[in-house]
Formats: structure tokens, C-alpha cells, sequence
């Protein structure tokens, strides 16, 4: 499963999330080490993928302290699709 745009993409592999920003930034994270997920509306972010959605993005929690934040053309598909593998 993945979702692309402009700016990079959101990749669902079989054990982890990948997220590329731009030309340099990739995260992935281990869906056993992800602890919640919510979707948040902010005017400015430095990850958003998808200039459509600019204003509402999901905020991806993961080890005790991390955070990424990502913003997609189908947050609420990505949201879907992440509980269905994690579980929280």
C-alpha cells in the first residue's frame, strides 16, 4: 500500500511504515514501535505531502517520545490502513 504526491510518499510495508520528505528525509518505523495515531488540522508543518490537504495531517507517535507528522490526499484511508496492522 502506498500513497504518493508531489513531495515524496507513505509507503505500508509488511513490517513498517516508510515516509521519504523531499530528496533527503526518510523515517521508517516498525509498526510494533508505533503508540497512537491522530489526525490534527495546523496551517504549516515541515512533512506535508500533498498541498490539497495541507491543513489536516496525521501525527504518527511511535517509541516513547518520536513523532512524525504526515499529511496525504487520503488521510483517512492511511489511518484505516495503519490500524488495521498495528495494534493500539
Amino acid at each position: 500500500f502506498m500513497i504518493s504526491s508531489l513531495f515524496g510518499y507513505v509507503e505500508l510495508r509488511e513490517k513498517t511504515i516508510f515516509i521519504k520528505f523531499g530528496f533527503i528525509i526518510k523515517t521508517e518505523i516498525s509498526y510494533e514501535k508505533i503508540r497512537d495515531i491522530s489526525k490534527e488540522k495546523k496551517v504549516i508543518t515541515y512533512s506535508f505531502l500533498s498541498l490539497k490537504n495541507a491543513l489536516e495531517h496525521i501525527n504518527i507517535k511511535y517509541n516513547k517520545y518520536d513523532m512524525v507528522t504526515v499529511s496525504v490526499r487520503e488521510n483517512d484511508e492511511l489511518i484505516k490502513e495503519l490500524k488495521k496492522r498495528i495494534s493500539i
